[in-house]
């Protein structure tokens, strides 16, 4: 019920959703996937980070959404230069083209063109 509520605009309905089925027992990459984005969504920055890492712990098939979604976070976190670690980390599992433009936006806003020109 936690993706619905989270699809309908309910987060304060999701996060109760996902709650309720963590303790419940009920363990899934998508519970984590979507609870960090409602997290993420509230401003609740922190909780999101931890709830990608719960989702990198329960999956390791998940590591490089988990390092993309990381930068992201740290972006709106105002920690740029970790953000520019944790979207080379995702590039480095898995090349994506939207983790990668992400990366050069950051790097060409950091005033580190050339970097960027390497990625792309």
């Amino acid at each position: 019920m936690g993706i619905i509520f989270a699809q309908l605009g309910r987060p304060a309905e999701a996060l109760a959703a996902f709650e309720q089925a963590q303790g419940l027992g009920y363990e899934s990459p998508l519970l984590y996937s979507w609870w960090a984005q409602v997290l993420f969504e509230m401003g609740s920055l922190d909780e999101a980070l931890a709830a990608l890492e719960q989702l990198l712990q329960l999956d390791q098939a998940y590591t490089a959404k988990v390092y993309s979604g990381r930068g992201i976070i740290l972006e709106a976190m105002g920690r740029p230069e970790d953000a520019v670690l944790a979207y080379a980390q995702s590039i480095r599992v898995e090349m994506s083209a939207d983790t990668c433009l992400r990366l050069c936006a950051l790097l060409v806003k950091l005033r580190r063109e050339g970097e960027a020109l390497a990625f792309w």
